[in-house]
Formats: structure tokens, C-alpha cells, sequence
């Protein structure tokens, strides 16, 4: 069989055409490949942004029964209220998202932490309103589940927080005097 002119021409096309789909079936899958790792990055972005609003959360609710216990000035509770209402939402927006089996192991051993700094704290703020700041600071010593941030009180000193003048005073522990910060 002789083949002509026409029909290696007609071969050629067919070979270029078939390499042409070829190379088009390829770099449709690796196009849909990076759309899905960038789906994967992005969502992974999104669960990292939720993780860092629920360790805030936690810290405005640790600071919030923190300075109250201190204190007393129940203005510093409306952060403490904010972050305990806020936290179980923050974790079911992290549950619905958590694909990973890695992010669903630290959620999974961040939520007990996080209920017992909320019972820890609410006990805190139960003593400091029925027992006064003095139990409340021995409590917080003694049992605080995530940070232990107070000095112990001394033997046969009470704990009274320094009254302070404004809000930009400063109260120490060891001089039981307050100044006004720079």
C-alpha cells in the first residue's frame, strides 16, 4: 500500500490532535489539583484564624476573672461574659471545619482545658464574691488548671488589693503601694 501526500498530512493532524487532547486532559487534572490544595490552604488558613480567636477568647476569659479576682471591679467580668458566651460557638465553627485528623486531635485535647479553666474560673469569681479576695488568690494559687500567675499570699498577711486611683495606676505586691505608670 502506497500511502500518499493527503494522508500522511491527515496522520500528522491526527497525532498532533491526540497529543494536543493529551496534553489538555493533563493540565485540566493539574489545574483542578492546585483549585483543590488551594481549597485545602485556604480552609487550613480559616481553622488556624478560629484556633487564634479561641486561645484570645480563652485569655480574655482568664484576664477577665483574673482582674476581677483581684480587684473586685466588676467591669473587668464584661470580657470574662463576652469570652464565655463566645467560646462554644468558637468551637462548633471549628468542629464543622476540622477535616484534618492532626487539627481534630488538638481541638480534641484543647476542649477539656478549656471547660476546666471555665469551672476553675467560675469558682474563682463564686469565692472572691462569697469569701473575699483572700480565697479567691489561695484558690487560684493552688489550682489554676492552665497558668499559675499569682504570688502566694504570705503566712499571716491577708491579700486586700490596693485601691487604685485611676486607671493608670499601677499596684505592687511586695510594696503594697500604688504610683502612676509613665
Amino acid at each position: 500500500m502506497i500511502t500518499t501526500l493527503q494522508s500522511k498530512v491527515a496522520i500528522g493532524f491526527l497525532l498532533a490532535g491526540l497529543v494536543l487532547a493529551f496534553i489538555l486532559v493533563v493540565q485540566i487534572r493539574y489545574i483542578t489539583g492546585l483549585l483543590n490544595d488551594s481549597a485545602e490552604v485556604e480552609r487550613t488558613h480559616e481553622v488556624k484564624r478560629h484556633f487564634d480567636k479561641l486561645f484570645s477568647l480563652v485569655k480574655d476569659l482568664e484576664r477577665g476573672h483574673r482582674g476581677y479576682v483581684i480587684s473586685g471591679d466588676a467591669e473587668y467580668l464584661e470580657p470574662y461574659y463576652a469570652a464565655e458566651e463566645a467560646i462554644p460557638q468558637e468551637l462548633k465553627t471549628l468542629e464543622r471545619l476540622i477535616k484534618d485528623p492532626a487539627q481534630d486531635r488538638r481541638l480534641l485535647a484543647v476542649q477539656p482545658l478549656i471547660e476546666q479553666e471555665l469551672a476553675f474560673s467560675k469558682e474563682s469569681i463564686r469565692l472572691r464574691n462569697e469569701k473575699g479576695p483572700a480565697a479567691a488568690v489561695e484558690f487560684r494559687w493552688r489550682r489554676s488548671p492552665i497558668t499559675r500567675v499569682f504570688i502566694p499570699p504570705q503566712a499571716g498577711r491577708s491579700f486586700e488589693p490596693k485601691k487604685r486611683k485611676n486607671s493608670h495606676d499601677v499596684c505592687s505586691f511586695k510594696s503594697d503601694r500604688c504610683h502612676t505608670a509613665n
